[in-house]
């Protein structure tokens, strides 16, 4: 759905302006990414709201997406999945507690993870400069969270780790459905 529309508006944009040096392909993925961003704000909100936990799922949304942003990670082929997806999960996190020790195993399993896996390749940087920077983002967001002792931030932290392992099929470009 966002794919689609996100080329459609591309073709839009083209026809009013035939000249213009971006190409369809460029603007139809440029478009995706920016409808996907605010579509997944705008869906975990809408359930936010209608679950009495806006605050909570705007956190977990966040503590994916800067994960996320330093750590790479797998794909989904549609940005439609991926958004509604995100949405989801960002959503059910504020719902679970963790008891006990569960939160200090998920800590150090989640702090692993990003140690040994982070960043997987991902589109935004192809280059090598930086990961060792990356990586230590993404382990200083969990040693955040576990200060802080969020569940919240942990287990968003825990959800991206889980999309740099291996087994994940690692990072894939945004394909068009």
């Amino acid at each position: 759905m966002l794919e689609k529309l996100s080329k459609n508006i591309a073709i839009k944009i083209k026809e009013a302006d035939p000249d213009g040096p971006v190409s369809i392909e460029v603007m139809e993925y440029a478009l995706g990414i920016k409808m996907n961003f605010y579509a997944t704000i705008l869906l975990t909100v809408i359930i936010g709201v209608v679950t009495g936990y806006i605050w909570q799922n705007l956190l977990a949304l966040t503590g994916v997406a800067v994960s996320r942003r330093f750590s790479g990670g797998y794909h989904f082929n549609s940005l439609t999945v991926c958004t509604i997806v995100t949405a989801i999960a960002a959503s059910i996190i504020p719902t679970i507690t963790l008891k006990g020790e569960s939160f200090w195993v998920i800590a150090v399993m989640t702090f692993l993870i990003f140690l040994i896996y982070a960043p997987n390749s991902f589109v935004a940087d192809h280059s090598t400069n930086g990961k060792e920077k990356h990586k230590l983002i993404c382990l200083v967001v969990v040693l955040i969270a576990a200060i802080i002792k969020s569940d919240i931030l942990l287990l968003s932290c825990l959800l991206q780790a889980v999309t740099v392992l291996p087994w994940k099929g690692g990072a894939r470009k945004w394909r068009k459905v």
